[in-house]
């Protein structure tokens, strides 16, 4: 997959963000790190920094712990106080924690982080990296004691040299309305357009290339799109939403899911596949309500949202077609 082969290494291979490439290299070239929190839409490179921070710092890569906060407890961030940041390791001195999604974590847990984080030496031997999609949800004291850097898309300008890098190196044709079509619908995002590049190989007919992209945005959550068919494609139980949720649940944080389901829905307004403004009418009043079902407990909120949008847009279609 050319979203994993073109996988930032270094800073040098990035583009756009120069604020942070800039910040980020004199940090590595003076040695003088600080705890860091990277803030972002989803998947706009917030963890790759993540992880390339991490390797300068001079963490070992078995010192470097990467988390999901929506599956860590109160209790578990005291055993990851106790039994990774306090304790030896025969891999080196230094260590970085990587926190990803940390508007998940419990309020308690975000109080716990920020008496470890007044520990002005623990930086010489760990390193705290705290991303986030949510910045809202972060306690605002957390966030005081971190570096913060906003990671925006690709302009319009970098994704066109990214397409013309990745064509280039892989010997790739793509006809110049697919690569105008790529930067237009991929919004910046590195991996929308590394998804977007090997569907489009060799195609010159506009409006193939108009459906393979619109396809392509709807399925770019493989894992959530199942979901999102079965939510919205009248007749179907929500017995079977709910097994799929439940494992959904189980792999991955309920906000992610919540937005997934609302980018496959303004994909599915943006297509080919759209049928007629009854759909649509449904599909928006669905995004409505999935807007609203976030906070805590996210759990709870996600599933009475994902239900109460189902219900509603089977509701419309069904009074307005009878």
């Amino acid at each position: 997959m050319l979203y994993l082969k073109y996988n930032l290494n270094s800073l040098d291979d990035m583009l756009g963000n120069k604020h942070i490439v800039n910040s980020l290299t004199q940090m590595f070239n003076t040695k003088s790190f600080s705890h860091l929190l990277f803030e972002a839409s989803l998947v706009c490179g917030k963890s790759t920094l993540a992880q390339i921070v991490a390797n300068k710092y001079g963490a070992d890569p078995y010192n470097i712990k990467d988390l999901n906060c929506f599956q860590i407890g109160v209790k578990d961030v005291r055993d990851i106080i106790d039994g990774f940041i306090n304790s030896s390791s025969i891999f080196g001195v230094k260590k970085a924690l990587i926190l990803d999604e940390i508007h998940g974590f419990h309020a308690e847990a975000q109080q716990i982080l920020n008496k470890v984080l007044d520990n002005k030496n623990l930086i010489d031997r760990v390193i705290f990296i705290i991303c986030t999609t949510t910045l809202n949800k972060v306690d605002s004291a957390l966030i005081s004691r971190f570096q913060h850097y906003r990671v925006f898309p690709l302009s319009a300008d970098d994704s066109k040299t990214l397409i013309d890098k990745v064509t280039t190196e892989e010997n790739i044709k793509l006809s110049k309305y697919a690569k105008h079509m790529i930067v237009e619908k991929c919004d910046g995002i590195p991996r929308k357009i590394l998804t977007a590049i090997p569907k489009l190989i060799d195609i010159e007919n506009k409006e193939e290339i108009d459906l393979l992209l619109d396809l392509s945005m709807i399925e770019e959550d493989e894992d959530i799109l199942d979901l999102f068919k079965s939510m919205f494609t009248k007749g179907t139980s929500w017995e079977i939403i709910k097994v799929r949720l439940n494992n959904l649940l189980k792999r991955k944080n309920p906000d992610a899911i919540r937005v997934g389901i609302m980018n496959l829905i303004s994909g599915k307004l943006m297509s080919s596949y759209l049928k007629g403004e009854l759909e649509g009418w449904a599909l928006t009043e669905s995004f409505k309500i999935l807007k609203l079902a976030y906070g805590f407990p996210e759990r709870a909120n996600v599933i009475s949202g994902l239900f109460d949008a189902y219900r509603t847009y089977n509701f419309i279609r069904r009074t307005k077609e009878e």
